[in-house]
């Protein structure tokens, strides 16, 4: 994504769902990091969170080193395509999220 200043803008959408009051915790695994770029030229590998190594497929781009004002640092550049493509890839994510999992949350008690 273009920015109006000309710099490239990595944007992260994350949908979550809060736990229910019955519902047990799930491991926290997801929180993890994993190596996602090698070490290479005198630069260290790259971690990001273990879920995006592991699917891939839920990355709308492909993971990249890029350079910073604080050193080599992660990005993920756009698929070939350009905004279209990415719109519609965007889309095509957003329908693999469960259907009908809203949950409406009990009405607020008087005075709090």
């Amino acid at each position: 994504m273009r920015a109006t200043a000309g710099t490239d803008v990595v944007v992260d959408i994350l949908f979550f769902q809060k736990r229910g009051p019955d519902e047990p915790a799930k491991p926290t695994g997801w929180i993890d990091l994993a190596e996602v770029i090698a070490a290479q030229d005198g630069d260290e590998a790259i971690s990001i969170n273990r879920h995006f190594v592991e699917h891939p497929d839920v990355v709308l781009g492909s993971h990249a080193r890029t350079s910073s004002a604080y050193g080599p640092t992660y990005t993920c550049e756009p698929l070939p395509g350009g905004q279209e493509s990415l719109i519609q890839d965007l889309l095509a994510a957003l329908h693999t999220l469960p259907a009908d999992i809203y949950v409406t949350p009990p009405p607020a008690k008087p005075g709090l």
